[in-house]
């Protein structure tokens, strides 16, 4: 029997029930190094998330080219951080995201164009 390979890679992040559901809420995309996927891209329409695996980490070319891919898509992206992370907060303003709004749990940021 052949196991997807990106269930190997997020199996210690979610259940077999969460990550069927994940796939069909989803559209994702991963990246790939020496034959092992070192980082999803998620989104659902505009909003965009992502996650890396064994330290990844990743170029801006890299996510500028999947951050591309939804704007060409969908007009633009989407996205929040945790208000408690000042470290994905300056991310996000590194690669260009506004903020545009604030909680008392997330910071919201969009981005029309790369």
């Amino acid at each position: 029997m052949d196991v997807d390979p990106l269930f190997l890679a997020v199996q210690d992040r979610m259940s077999v029930l969460e990550y069927e559901h994940w796939k069909r809420e989803f559209e994702i995309s991963t990246l790939e190094h020496a034959g092992r996927i070192v980082a999803v891209f998620q989104n659902k329409g505009p909003e965009f998330h992502f996650f890396t695996f064994y330290g990844h980490c990743f170029t801006r070319r890299e996510v500028v080219d999947a951050l591309r891919a939804v704007i060409e898509k969908y007009g633009c992206v989407t996205t929040t951080t945790p208000r408690t992370d000042p470290r994905q907060q300056r991310f996000n303003l590194r690669i260009g995201f506004k903020q545009t709004g604030v909680d008392n749990e997330n910071v919201y940021y969009r981005l029309d164009s790369i």
